[in-house]
């Protein structure tokens, strides 16, 4: 639903305030001495070898953006888009008063200009994070990608990324045409590649400002006075690591409470909410692949579009609350952390020796052991990162979780045996409790 003006009034003022933090991170990181930004680095070089400013070469940049968003969007392309143009000339003043404010600074040193291009970054990004979630208007660059993602069907972070090297190029085609040689990208054009993303990820996990909060979407939890006033049906999370038989113990269970059971499910309903294949989903669900698969997510944090990866995570989000309206057992997925409020929800974790995991691959695949117990890492390593990077917590950590079992020591059927013994005792916590699924449990 589109938003007046009126609505979007009260988050001006932040958006003002991100665009002059911004500049002063731009400005700091041409002080560094080790390269800017990739997407300044074409207008600081051109800035050196001409007499025209920073900020004009920006204008000058966004007005060539705007161009491509009418190119690509064309009968698409509506003149609201033209207030892009605002926030540009707004941020080209800043910046050029930040350069002039900045250009006093002196930085000697190798520590000190490593320092100066961190801080950069940091500041950089709180003013990305302001800009972004203040959700008036956006930059006219960030539309052009926005627009290209869209008709390519790319998404953004690819967009983003062939933009940051495309300018890289760019600057260092005039820096050999001017100077015989690359100057002003250095280390640090990479180092903010990567840190300004992450640092604007950081303040939006941890800086909470409620004019700039997101309405709840429907299908997600309301406040806990309201959830508390209500009555919940019994619901059972279970995590697992990979191959301790956690779906096996899962699906018993449902069984024997005569209630539903969602695993691989999960992955069909969340294809559903997000339009996207479910083989995609199987592949970026619940893992965190690389740094380099970091580096990618994190050009997201340039736009108020998702990646497919958080997409997927909000998906299941959404989707774990929605059937948690009735009695089930749910495996994986961060089923535990999405309902960590919810009352009348039994967290279990369930672990395993890796030999023992391994072991239960082997036979169930025919893989060798050795071919099994990398696998085994490998699933736990990729685990252990989404959590972490969703989270903000450690994978297994025992005091999420009511109850944690290792079935290795105790199999899979004497696993069962103790979640449904601890079951009997759940009603003791002030929680409704779904009645007829623990008699049936105890018989």
């Amino acid at each position: 639903m589109k938003e007046s003006i009126r609505e979007k009034l009260p988050r001006v003022p932040f958006l003002i305030l991100g665009l002059f933090i911004l500049s002063f991170g731009v400005a700091l990181s041409t002080k560094s001495g080790l390269g800017v930004d990739p997407s300044s680095s074409p207008v600081y070089m051109l800035s050196e070898i001409t007499p025209l400013s920073m900020g004009t070469y920006t204008i000058l940049s966004h007005l060539f953006y705007m161009l491509i968003q009418l190119l690509v969007l064309r009968r698409d392309f509506h003149l609201s888009r033209l207030s892009q143009l605002v926030a540009v000339f707004a941020f080209s003043y800043f910046l050029d008063f930040a350069m002039m404010a900045v250009s006093p600074l002196e930085v000697h040193g190798y520590p000190a200009r490593l320092g100066v291009c961190v801080l950069s970054c940091a500041v950089m990004g709180l003013g990305v994070f302001l800009e972004i979630r203040s959700d008036v208007v956006f930059m006219a660059g960030e539309g052009a990608l926005s627009a290209i993602a869209s008709k390519t069907r790319w998404e953004f972070g690819q967009v983003k990324i062939v933009n940051d090297v495309l300018s890289v190029a760019i600057a260092a085609a005039l820096s050999l045409i001017a100077f015989r040689e690359i100057r002003y990208i250095r280390e640090g054009t990479v180092i903010s590649a990567f840190l300004v993303g992450l640092f604007t990820q950081l303040y939006g996990k941890y800086i909470h400002i409620p004019v700039l909060e997101k309405k709840k979407a429907a299908g997600l939890p309301e406040d806990r006075e309201t959830m508390l006033r209500r009555e919940f049906p019994l619901v059972i999370t279970i995590e697992r690591e990979y191959y301790s038989g956690g779906a096996a113990i899962g699906k018993a269970l449902a069984s024997a409470l005569g209630i539903k059971f969602y695993d691989d499910e999960l992955i069909e309903k969340a294809a559903a909410e997000t339009g996207l294949p479910s083989e995609q989903v199987e592949r970026n669900e619940e893992r965190i692949r690389s740094l380099l698969y970091l580096f990618y997510n994190q050009t997201h944090a340039y736009t108020r579009e998702q990646s497919t990866q958080d997409a997927i995570f909000e998906a299941q989000r959404k989707v774990i609350w929605q059937l948690s309206n009735e009695s089930c057992v749910i495996v994986g997925r961060l089923g535990g952390y999405f309902l960590r409020e919810r009352p009348n929800t039994m967290h279990v974790f369930i672990s395993a020796k890796r030999e023992f995991r391994a072991s239960r691959l082997a036979a169930e695949t025919g893989m060798s052991e050795k071919k099994a117990l990398g696998l085994v890492a490998e699933v736990d390593r990729l685990r252990r990162g989404y959590c972490r990077h969703y989270t903000g917590s450690p994978f297994g950590l025992a005091w999420h979780y009511r109850l944690c079992v290792d079935s290795s020591a105790y199999g899979i059927d004497d696993s069962l045996r103790i979640i449904r013994e601890a079951l009997k005792d759940f009603h003791a916590e002030p929680m409704k409790v779904d009645t007829k699924a623990l008699a049936s449990a105890n018989t």
